[in-house]
């Protein structure tokens, strides 16, 4: 799952990786897989669309051999206003959307395990990536560095610690 995904520049690799990993089968059931273990979430429509559209070109020689499309694999929605996750993942990857946001009070009381003063979108999304990560699962995430320090990400920190513990940290 790409939560924040744009036009698929991380779902786009994945991709490739399933299709190298499953080695040689049926188109068909290539496909079907895919249908069923890769999202993507982006609240912009023409974001959404060049995404699901990369990923096609990804699959066009599956595609072909079989005659079939593959099945839509990005959604437009607002990713953090959506409900309890109805599945989940073994791998949430993404570079979400950093910047100070302005919660509801009942966006305040949804996101308050993460906040503690002023929110940032990339906090709120690191949130959404802990609920949609199958147990064991990996997050991995292109965030910046502050985070890592200071009073307005000590709750984040304390999630990530009790929920999700890193296993790396990779600076750039």
């Amino acid at each position: 799952l790409d939560p924040a995904c744009g036009g698929g520049a991380f779902l786009a690799p994945v991709a490739r990786r399933i299709v190298d990993a499953m080695g040689p089968c049926e188109p068909r059931i290539l496909l079907q897989n895919v249908a069923q273990r890769l999202r993507g979430y982006e609240i912009d429509p023409f974001a959404a669309w060049l995404a699901q559209v990369t990923l096609d070109a990804v699959f066009l020689p599956v595609t072909r051999s079989c005659g079939r499309r593959l099945p839509t694999v990005v959604a437009v929605c607002d990713t953090l206003r959506a409900g309890a996750p109805c599945e989940l993942f073994d791998l949430v990857i993404g570079n979400p959307p950093y910047g100070r946001v302005r919660l509801n009070a009942a966006e305040r009381r949804r996101f308050q395990r993460c906040l503690f003063g002023h929110a940032n979108l990339y906090g709120l999304f690191t949130e959404v990536a802990i609920r949609h990560a199958k147990p064991g699962g990996v997050i991995a995430f292109v965030t910046p560095t502050s985070f890592l320090a200071g009073e307005y990400y000590k709750k984040l920190r304390g999630l990530l610690a009790n929920e999700a513990p890193p296993r790396s940290i990779d600076f750039l």
